[in-house]
């Protein structure tokens, strides 16, 4: 039997996540026809024109070559983080970083003397407490209406 750390087991897992994101990308291509005449609608066929060279368009009978070729181009060089960065001029990328993160990742990107521009944008969620929220508002919901602490009925 073979363990979890071995290479067969490893292809068969990759070989597995495969399968589930075929799947995924064949239901989405399925209903890709909703998007139509939408602003997301026409953001993916731009991309998938612009940036990835798709000439077909996207639906049930195209999903698996389309996959099969943006999952070649995903794994060219072009299309590793750096060079799409520089491919698009972006002038500064923020990551959503939680406010107790010791940054080791932006630490190694300067270490490496790239010249792009990477900063940490801090999420504070975890640090506060969100307000409970109300089944209703005051004048909304009828007199039974539940309030807010302190809000004058």
């Amino acid at each position: 039997m073979a363990s979890r750390s071995s290479p067969s087991a490893f292809r068969a897992g990759r070989s597995a996540r495969r399968d589930r994101s075929c799947k995924v990308w064949q239901r989405f291509a399925d209903h890709y026809y909703l998007f139509r005449g939408t602003p997301t609608g026409a953001w993916l066929e731009y991309e998938l024109h612009e940036v990835f060279g798709i000439g077909e368009r996207l639906s049930g009978e195209t999903a698996p070559r389309i996959y099969d070729e943006i999952t070649e181009k995903l794994a060219a060089p072009d299309f590793r983080p750096r060079a799409l960065f520089e491919r698009f001029a972006i002038e500064l990328l923020a990551t959503t970083d939680k406010a107790s993160d010791p940054l080791q990742h932006h630490q190694a990107i300067r270490d490496s003397g790239w010249q792009g521009r990477v900063i940490p944008c801090f999420r504070p969620m975890p640090c506060s407490r969100s307000p409970p929220r109300l089944a209703g508002r005051a004048g909304s919901a009828g007199p039974g209406a539940r309030r807010a602490p302190g809000e004058l009925r």
